[in-house]
């Protein structure tokens, strides 16, 4: 099974401030491909179909690396559309292809300074994606995708 990610999208970036938790509003278009489950008539139930997945999101970030311990988070809403390959064979109607969509991370961060110029630091990052059709559809129905990813890190790093 292959699964690609792309993303286009514009951010504005608020000033880092003590008083500003919000520090990023990001509009943004995913494009996934994937493998996926769906009951279509004509195909055996759940069959696995080749897809082509547009979501258009809205995404809110809090994120900062100061000194010292930081919790850093994002969360997003969205909503798109699923193609399914062949698109002549499996043509879904306007309401069945329509998805639902909802990401987000959570980071927990910690630098410490060695001196003016060197850093070490460390952290854990958890990053989910869920996303569903958006109304029952008795004739067609698309299985529920979700993805949940972890990643630890640690570092040197160098400011000037």
């Amino acid at each position: 099974f292959n699964r690609v990610e792309r993303y286009v999208g514009l951010s504005i970036i608020f000033p880092d401030s003590q008083e500003q938790t919000l520090t990023e509003l990001r509009v943004q278009q995913t494009f996934i491909n994937q493998a996926m489950q769906a009951d279509i008539p004509l195909f055996n139930k759940y069959s696995l179909f080749p897809t082509h997945v547009n979501i258009n999101e809205i995404i809110i970030i809090s994120q900062s690396h100061h000194k010292g311990f930081n919790i850093n988070w994002q969360f997003g809403l969205g909503k798109g559309n699923v193609v399914l390959k062949p698109k002549a064979i499996t043509p879904l109607n306007s309401k069945a292809d329509q998805i639902f969509s909802v990401r987000g991370n959570i980071e927990l961060y910690y630098q410490y300074r060695l001196n003016r110029r060197w850093f070490t630091y460390l952290g854990w990052k958890g990053d989910f994606h869920y996303w569903r059709q958006s109304t029952d559809n008795n004739d067609v129905q698309l299985a529920h995708s979700s993805t949940l990813e972890q990643q630890v890190f640690l570092g040197v790093g160098l400011k000037f």
